[in-house]
């Protein structure tokens, strides 16, 4: 009997169902679900079903500890599994994200490298990626049948679509060199017989469900309170597209989350690997730095963002698919030494309001607007009612109401 199945009886017995019906039941589909189910909620039996495969049950224990624990980005997590099975499982792990175009390398010690996805390919790697290269071409999800002397190794395929619609893969790719053929396949099966690989990919995918944006799939408001609330030393450049009301208006709310998009996908293209781009609510976005060489960075990070902006701009105007054109307005601030990242992104919210101002018209109207919402509720809805009554009068009615609150 496999170990699958005897994992199988012993749940079902457990669970109060007859010998007779247990045999029925293992051979259905259902059955296997049902034990993935529980597996996945019961550390004890993943244990005890490791000590079966001969390689002890401390590794699962030690591993739900690592499951049990909070993060906000995938790399965080995939980073403490590397050097969990490095050290608890006496086996090297190389963690590899794809993209349509790229293969990126997620490391623990040193940055990330990317690689084009015909490097996994060419000849001059033909000892190297075996396994992963299997993967890639095929639909299939395990890729252990060539283990080899010459660095083959054991990879899953990990493929993610959250409830917003995002999509991520990953191959995770076990053994090295180094790594006896017996050690692999050993890893191999507590990975898929203990359901443990569906335990990591349920947590990816919750990472990216909890702090990703489900419209532009940048981060979201809950990393930007994570950040804010752990203090992780970032410089912050904070950024508020012109125009987004004339352009909702003009036409419609399905046309503006498109241009949000594309809006994003110049800011994403603009900034360098571990920076972070997040989606601070509607038209605001917040980039989080490096302290290290901030400066240098965000000089950089705007220019390519602007040059970005206008390309947008020309591709439209070729088109005549909009004659509004995108424009963005930011502000940054630097991370020093002791401070609080919270004063760093208000800073940084600051600078860009400043910046609005100095283009004038909508910029003046942006610092009223700005200035209204930190006052108390009362006084704004007063403010909202007398731009509903008298909105010709709206300019110096709020000029004065605003110099009152300034004394």
């Amino acid at each position: 009997m496999s170990l699958v199945s005897r994992a199988n009886f012993r749940l079902l017995q457990a669970l109060g169902i007859s010998r007779t019906e247990r045999k029925t039941l293992v051979r259905w589909e259902k059955s296997k679900r049902l034990v993935a189910t529980i597996l996945q909620n019961s550390p004890a039996l993943q244990a005890e079903l490791a000590q079966i495969i001969g390689i002890g049950d401390d590794i699962i224990k030690n591993l739900h500890e690592v499951l049990r624990k909070d993060f906000t980005e995938s790399d965080e997590f995939l980073r403490q599994l590397m050097m969990f099975f490095d050290t608890h499982g006496e086996i090297h792990l190389d963690v590899y994200e794809i993209t349509d175009t790229l293969i990126r390398t997620v490391r623990t010690t040193e940055q990330d490298r990317s690689y084009e996805k015909n490097e996994f390919s060419s000849s001059k790697n033909s000892e190297y990626f075996i396994n992963e290269r299997i993967l890639l071409q095929s639909e299939a999800r395990v890729s252990s049948e060539t283990v080899t002397k010459k660095w083959g190794a054991m990879c899953i395929k990990i493929h993610i679509v959250t409830w917003k619609g995002i999509t991520k893969n990953f191959i995770l790719s076990f053994g090295d060199i180094s790594t006896p053929r017996n050690k692999v396949i050993q890893v191999q099966k507590l990975l898929e017989q203990t359901w443990l690989i569906h335990s990591i990919e349920q947590k990816i995918k919750n990472i990216y469900e909890n702090h990703t944006d489900d419209l532009t799939g940048l981060y979201n408001k809950t990393y930007i309170s994570s950040a804010i609330e752990n203090n992780t030393p970032y410089s912050v450049i904070f950024l508020d597209l012109d125009k987004f009301k004339e352009y909702n208006d003009t036409f419609g709310h399905a046309a503006w989350d498109k241009r949000l998009k594309e809006i994003a996908k110049i800011l994403q293209s603009s900034v360098r690997q571990n920076d972070k781009v997040c989606r601070n609510g509607w038209d605001e976005f917040v980039i989080f730095i490096n302290p290290s060489d901030a400066q240098q960075a965000i000089d950089d990070i705007k220019q390519r963002i602007q040059q970005g902006i206008q390309s947008f701009n020309l591709i439209e105007r070729v088109s005549m698919e909009r004659c509004l054109e995108a424009s963005i307005t930011s502000g940054s601030s630097l991370w020093i030494e002791n401070g609080k990242l919270k004063d760093i992104i208000l800073q940084a919210d600051e600078a860009m309001l400043h910046e609005k101002i100095t283009k004038g018209g909508e910029g003046e109207l942006y610092r009223y607007s700005h200035k209204i919402s930190k006052l108390p509720i009362g006084q704004q809805v007063s403010f909202i009612l007398n731009l509903i009554a008298v909105e010709p009068q709206l300019r110096d009615a709020l000029k004065q109401k605003l110099h009152e609150t300034d004394t």
